[in-house]
């Protein structure tokens, strides 16, 4: 048994001591990432990304979810423009409202992607916004003008990262014979990886200006990345 003596002793030794971290705290994604690890090698082996590796999507999967992605993208160009004002840090307004600007690029080589794919079929008809669309776009929406910001980025973060996370798996496997090839050889750029990095560490920097906020930015985040591949679901089963 320890002393009263030897208790006091040992108390004045650690009081008179320096105060040392005794572990590092971990980085938001360092927590959170590791929670999508079973969504993410679930959406490696879906049935819209294997058939885009493989050849073998219908051309009117392809179709119907390049035109809901112009509706998500003009979704998530908002969503990013009301974000944007509300960060107080200038350089990460600079930041999210140059994503905004590329988003709108992106929509702008989709909409030719379409018209290169079409090959005279009738698009019209996947144009109008799918019920799963319009939740993803009404869930980003929301939570960019009303959550806390460090949950309203976590919330728009899976557009950036599962195509990150998933677009390594397709550069690693896909197959130039697939006739979605040179679509897919956007996946995997080294350049994105450096978009997602960014991105990723805008959100460590937010959840650690906002702890007690850091399980509800976990929580958005997850629910996020389901999103993504509710759109993947409705695109195999042409959502009507």
């Amino acid at each position: 048994m320890i002393s009263r003596r030897l208790l006091l002793q040992s108390a004045a030794l650690t009081l008179a001591a320096p105060t040392l971290p005794t572990f590092a705290y971990l980085q938001w994604h360092e927590e959170a990432f590791p929670l999508a690890a079973k969504d993410i090698e679930a959406l490696t082996h879906h049935p819209f990304v294997t058939g885009l590796i493989e050849g073998t999507l219908p051309q009117e999967s392809f179709l119907w979810y390049l035109c809901q992605n112009l509706n998500y993208l003009a979704g998530y160009e908002k969503s990013l423009m009301k974000l944007a004002p509300r960060l107080t840090d200038k350089d990460d307004r600079k930041q999210v409202l140059a994503w905004a600007k590329e988003t709108s690029a992106t929509y702008r080589w989709t909409s030719e992607v379409i018209k290169s794919s079409a090959q005279h079929r009738d698009t019209d008809r996947y144009r109008a916004v799918r019920p799963t669309t319009r939740r993803y776009i009404e869930w980003e929406a929301e939570n960019a003008s009303e959550a806390p910001v460090s949950v309203a980025w976590a919330t728009l973060l899976p557009c950036f990262w599962v195509y990150g996370e998933v677009g390594r798996f397709v550069s690693a496997n896909k197959k130039p014979d697939s006739p979605y090839a040179a679509w897919l050889d956007g996946y995997g750029d080294p350049a994105y990886a450096k978009t997602v990095n960014a991105a990723v560490a805008l959100a460590d920097r937010l959840a650690a200006q906002d702890a007690k906020n850091r399980g509800r930015a976990t929580d958005a985040f997850l629910s996020s990345v389901k999103f993504e591949a509710a759109l993947w679901d409705a695109a195999v089963k042409l959502e009507a």
